[in-house]
């Protein structure tokens, strides 16, 4: 299975429009570590109330909705004000110089799976201070994706207000198998492990939910350097994306790192093959591209 949104290239918004304002102003720059990045947990409760759960703690928090799918379980807010309450930048792993200013978050709760299963990321926009060799102060912006310590607290969060508590979902598939005593199209328990579909399978059709797009490095940027990155994993029996890695295109490690922490937060309708919902490797291709006129 081949991914690639609108009609086959992925081009950074704004990177082309806006190419002189982007090299004129501060520099923003894509944070490399950290590209595992989505948490994914399994809670004892439905689905349904776990999803109103976490709209009510969003809500609560003061987020807006800028996607709101029930059918789907997909919540994905607006950008935020990072609170005071919420972890501090040395808790979330980041480097003194950075400092987080706002933060989206990705709440997904697929619906065909019971007890619940739960996975959030988060889009963390900081200020970041540069002091050069020269000595002189510079002030700009950076981008980190996942940020999992603010991914589990976000989830304990939702866990409380559902009064429930929330596990982590393993790794291995047929653990996650174990747990669930839902996991079908029709509602059935009846599914084992699922399969795993290879490329090319012409079961492995799906279609994404939730695109996000990475930022173009700064560097990359001012140096014109651009191209096609070219990402494979797999597309989880629930829709979640692990696995991620480089196999083609520009080897650049900036874009590499973007474009992995960009992908990491994509979620996918579940394949169902004979009723039961599947795993699927995926590749995913985003280019970075620079406009002139």
């Amino acid at each position: 299975m081949d991914a690639r949104p609108g009609s086959g290239r992925l081009v950074i918004l704004a990177a082309a429009a806006a190419l002189v304002a982007l090299i004129g102003a501060a520099p923003r720059a894509q944070e490399a570590a950290g590209t595992a990045l989505t948490s994914e947990w399994v809670l004892a409760g439905s689905p349904a109330d776990v999803l109103a759960a976490a709209r009510a703690e969003l809500v609560a928090e003061g987020f807006a909705l800028e996607k709101d799918i029930p059918a789907s379980g997909l919540l994905v807010t607006r950008p935020h004000a990072y609170a005071a309450g919420w972890p501090d930048a040395d808790a979330i792993g980041l480097a003194a110089n950075r400092h987080p200013r706002s933060v989206a978050l990705h709440v997904f709760v697929p619906p065909a799976f019971s007890p619940a299963r739960l996975a959030v990321g988060a889009v963390v926009d900081m200020d970041v201070t540069v002091v050069p060799l020269t000595g002189k102060r510079s002030r700009g912006t950076a981008t980190a994706y996942g940020q999992a310590p603010l991914a589990a607290e976000f989830a304990e969060r939702i866990a409380r207000r559902a009064g429930l508590a929330a596990q982590p979902l393993p790794d291995d598939p047929a653990a996650r198998t174990a747990l669930s005593t839902t996991a079908a199209a029709g509602g059935a328990s009846t599914c084992g492990v699922p399969a795993r579909l290879a490329l090319g399978d012409p079961a492995a059709t799906t279609s994404a939910l939730n695109f996000v797009n990475p930022e173009y490095p700064p560097a990359e940027l001012a140096r014109f350097r651009g191209g096609e990155v070219l990402l494979q994993g797999e597309v989880t029996e629930h829709g979640t994306v692990t696995a991620l890695r480089w196999v083609g295109g520009v080897e650049d490690a900036n874009l590499v790192a973007a474009a992995r922490g960009a992908a990491s937060l994509w979620r996918f309708r579940p394949t169902i093959v004979e009723g039961c919902p599947a795993r699927r490797e995926v590749r995913i291709a985003m280019s970075f591209e620079i406009r002139r006129g």
